[in-house]
């Protein structure tokens, strides 16, 4: 999660199906009690920005969502810390974690 309104993925493979197809649930789980919220906040995807190149090298995608994420009213949902362009940050381990597939069918 970026924003209220944008998220960042993997390219869809198939953008037109994506388009009509793709939900972003974001917030089902709350962590601090380690069950499923009840103010999970289910979002289609009016656009999808693709980072331009190929291969999976280059396997990123803005998604517009159609409705807000509410990130001020939702505990369960907070955006991801992306640093300043140019800030150096030596010697931090960070991780990506994620799922699916890397082909389609």
């Amino acid at each position: 999660v970026l924003s209220d309104t944008w998220v960042i993925t993997s390219k869809p493979y198939d953008m037109n199906r994506a388009l009509q197809s793709i939900k972003v649930v974001a917030g089902e789980m709350d962590l601090t009690k380690y069950k499923y919220s009840t103010t999970a906040v289910i979002a289609g995807i009016k656009q999808i920005k693709l980072y331009p190149g190929k291969g999976l090298d280059d396997n990123i995608a803005l998604l517009e969502l159609n409705r807000t994420l509410n990130l001020s009213n939702n505990p369960n949902i907070r955006n991801a810390f992306l640093p300043s362009a140019g800030m150096d940050y030596p010697g931090l381990n960070i991780s990506v974690t994620g799922w699916g597939v890397s082909q389609n069918g």
